[in-house]
């Protein structure tokens, strides 16, 4: 009788731990459709809206394939067409458009995979932004990422890789179609160029976006910081207002014979960071501590104050610095 209870204890054990797996995992899927939500839904929604171009001629053969799903998906039902007019050996048609097909396949998935880098780098920046910046500043460098790419596959892929495997399975002479090389090496030359180029891309639409709207983010609350000091002053890009002025006379007035740390060293305390933060960092936690302490969002006199001591130590940091 025991071991009846035995049994029954694990299997309950068991039916419990598969169901908080299965709350795990639901919670995981549902964490990833949220964040999926942001960004990758909304950008292929507008990816969906953009303009479809024209067919494309497929180089040296004699008719047009269609690439109608953007970026550059197809079906490849022209191509499949064109072999049926060409030759009616239906075993080796199939086999001409599985090559095509599983090239296309692997190129697009090497292109979807910095397409997913690009858009979580826009996930971070939005995550890591101390204000909120609007989805249009990301669609534009998106839009810029696919045309280019786009661009740059369609070109490689009609005029290299079709044709070269039209050639190699309808059994023409790589020299009757290319002036060099082998339909191979044809092939492999372009899948990588246009491997490289989006990585490349992505690359560049990453650091280009990045830089924009760093710059965005600190002409706004270079606007705040004139807004709200006025004839005070503008903060760590302008004249110092009072507050600084005042904190800044106080430190030097103290000495440091003492011992005691110097403005500098100081100034790192009160922004709280490391003496060996990045210039990248650094301007990131400034403005972190901005969007907390900023008058137009905390009114408090503490605020008033802190906010100060922080522009302050910010100023003296840049200085010395260099930034």
């Amino acid at each position: 009788m025991t071991w009846l209870f035995s049994i029954i204890g694990t299997l309950f054990l068991a039916v419990f731990l598969i169901g908080i797996l299965l709350l795990i995992l639901g919670f995981l899927k549902a964490s990833w459709n949220n964040r999926n939500t942001s960004f990758a839904r909304l950008f292929r929604k507008n990816m969906r809206a953009k303009k479809l171009v024209d067919p494309v001629k497929v180089f040296h053969f004699n008719f047009e394939e269609k690439f109608d799903k953007y970026p550059f998906q197809s079906k490849f039902f022209l191509t499949e067409k064109y072999l049926y007019l060409k030759t009616q050996d239906r075993e080796k048609n199939v086999e001409i458009l599985k090559e095509i097909y599983t090239c296309f396949e692997s190129l697009f998935l090497d292109w979807s995979t910095q397409e997913s880098r690009l858009l979580s780098k826009f996930d971070e920046i939005q995550m890591s932004s101390p204000v909120k910046i609007k989805y249009s500043h990301y669609i534009k460098h998106y839009n810029n990422y696919l045309d280019r790419t786009r661009e740059v596959f369609i070109e490689q892929f009609c005029e290299k890789i079709m044709p070269a495997y039209l050639g190699k399975g309808l059994g023409y002479n790589c020299s009757d179609i290319f002036a060099s090389g082998t339909f191979e090496q044809i092939i492999s030359d372009s899948s990588r160029i246009i491997s490289q180029y989006n990585k490349r891309r992505c690359d560049e639409v990453i650091s280009n976006a990045t830089q924009e709207i760093n710059k965005m983010i600190e002409q706004l609350f270079q606007t705040f910081n004139r807004g709200f000091f006025g004839s005070q002053g503008q903060g760590p890009w302008g004249q110092q207002n009072n507050g600084q002025q005042n904190y800044r006379q106080q430190n030097r007035s103290q000495g440091f014979a003492n011992g005691e740390p110097s403005e500098l060293s100081k100034s790192y305390k009160i922004m709280g960071v490391d003496e060996k933060i990045s210039d990248k960092d650094l301007k990131r936690t400034y403005l972190k501590l901005a969007k907390e302490y900023h008058p137009d969002v905390n009114d408090s006199v503490y605020a008033k104050e802190k906010m100060a001591k922080i522009n302050a130590a910010y100023d003296v940091i840049r200085k010395a610095r260099g930034i």
